[in-house]
């Protein structure tokens, strides 16, 4: 069968570039194909456009989403209606986080408009969780609950052969006016067993840099606790990962197909194995690869030693995730990390002179003015490279956002379309006022942009000397190397 797999649009909108590729769409795509699908994958994020957006102007940004959103005439809309066009596919699937909900939707209206036969699968973290209520959209016609590699291919065999449903683990569907959830489905036990992601069934995969392509991930899942995190609605707590060589022969295959020298890795704590990490930057050693890398991992886990292979074996980017600088907020989300701990942490990766990039939160249930203050307080003290702000968001299948709905703050019928670590309608941080809450933001990210704004005046007049390529101001995805080299040398 022909099978669109498609990522909507959210940042595009804003004028963000969104780097990198939807890794795990590819994931899907690779798997479906050998089951002798035609599979194409379109990627309504990508675009050339590179916009430096300061954290203060946000807010007028997430305006220019909805209002994209809800404009029929908007020019993403006629490029998705020429892709299904152009490709007719039989089957759409639709990666659907929380944030991209409404954008999803549009697009399975789209696609029923084109051709009402087509089927509308919706997959990832918000349909997982609210399978009842999504299915209750007159476009969406499958639901695929956790991982999907194995349930789409299951599913578009089965509407190939018009078979049965009911045996399809990982499913939820409408049939004859009824919504059924079959059992969930078991997650995939040995990852080295999955190919590697299809970065070449990308629409317009020329238009795509080198380093788009280094997107990757070892592992799948995170055994913390933080109350906020969605990961566990597809990955759960038990850790799955790859093995090195399995890892390596990607990153092989990568660099040459694309070129690739710097590559990114999402898992969500990279090196909570350090045995594994150890193993795997060895080998990045000793095989001579000669890429760059970057990672997310938490604070607490690195230490001299490691940091020291890390930078060896080409870690050249360090992400943590410090959220808040208070104690007592830290607890309440079950971070598992006291400030204590942030302040050591940073200390090492200082000493090491790696160059590290901190999240940080405003929001949480519970916090005060007090709290907020705390947070920029540490900010100022342990000095990240690069500072990234978010509006704290109760993704549905949280903790945190069972306990608001418990407390009448959230329901399943909310806007998701203002539902969003980037957009300036959340408010759930009832010990502050709203209107000092919005006070704090600005004051918050105008600290940020302050913090900030060095680097990216560096980093600019190095990228008009043709030292560095950058992708993505937020997250850092540019040739560090080349960055902190020119910056040695104070041109």
């Amino acid at each position: 069968m022909k099978i669109l797999l498609v990522e909507p649009p959210f940042e595009r909108f804003q004028g963000i570039k969104r780097a990198f590729f939807p890794l795990g769409l590819a994931y899907v795509a690779a798997y479906i194909e050998t089951q002798g699908h035609t599979v194409e994958i379109y990627d309504a994020e990508h675009t050339q456009e590179t916009n430096i957006i300061p954290y203060a102007e946000a807010a007028n940004c997430y305006q220019k989403y909805l209002e994209g959103l809800n404009n029929k005439q908007h020019p993403l809309w006629q490029e998705a209606k020429e892709v299904l066009r152009a490709f007719r596919p039989q089957i759409i699937g639709i990666s659907c986080p929380t944030v991209k909900y409404e954008p999803a939707l549009k697009i399975a209206g789209l696609a029923k408009q084109i051709d009402p036969g087509i089927k509308v699968v919706l997959g990832g973290c918000h349909p997982t969780v609210l399978a009842e209520s999504v299915l209750t959209n007159q476009a969406v016609d499958f639901i695929i609950r956790g991982e999907g590699e194995l349930t789409l291919a299951q599913l578009a065999n089965s509407l190939q052969e018009t078979g049965p449903f009911k045996d399809i683990e990982g499913l939820s569907y409408k049939l004859d006016g009824q919504i059924y959830h079959n059992p969930a489905r078991q997650l995939v036990p040995d990852l080295n067993q999955l190919p590697y992601p299809a970065r070449k069934l990308l629409h317009d995969a020329g238009g795509y840099d080198a380093e788009d392509m280094g997107l990757m991930m070892g592992s799948r899942g995170c055994p913390f606790q933080c109350t906020y995190c969605a990961s566990k609605n597809m990955w759960g707590r038990k850790v799955r990962y790859r093995s090195v060589p399995n890892i390596i022969g990607e990153i092989r295959q990568v660099k040459a197909q694309f070129g690739t020298t710097q590559f990114s890795f999402e898992d969500d704590s990279f090196t909570a194995n350090a045995k594994l990490i150890a193993e795997f930057c060895q080998q990045l050693i000793s095989q001579q690869l000669r890429i760059s890398w970057s990672a997310i991992t938490r604070i607490n886990l690195l230490n001299d030693e490691q940091i020291s292979l890390m930078k060896r074996a080409g870690c050249n980017h360090i992400r943590v995730g410090i959220e808040s600088g208070s104690d007592k907020v830290l607890k309440a989300t079950k971070k598992g990390l006291t400030v204590a701990q942030m302040r050591a942490g940073a200390k090492v990766l200082h000493r090491h002179g790696v160059y590290w990039s901190a999240y940080f939160m405003l929001g949480l249930p519970g916090e005060t003015e007090e709290d907020v203050l705390a947070t920029i307080k540490l900010m100022r003290e342990i000095k990240p490279d690069y500072c990234t702000l978010s509006i704290f968001t109760p993704y549905p299948g949280t903790e945190i956002f069972d306990e608001l709905r418990q407390a009448g703050m959230v329901a399943e019928d909310m806007d998701w379309s203002r539902f969003s670590h980037a957009s300036p309608h959340n408010y759930f941080a009832p010990r502050i006022p709203r209107q000092r809450f919005e006070e704090l933001l600005d004051i918050f990210a105008r600290e940020v942009d302050n913090h900030n704004g060095n680097f990216l005046r560096l980093l600019k007049r190095a990228k008009s000397k043709g030292l560095v390529y950058l992708q993505q101001p937020t997250e850092l995805v540019g040739d560090i190397k080349k960055y902190l080299s020119w910056r040695k040398g104070g041109s």
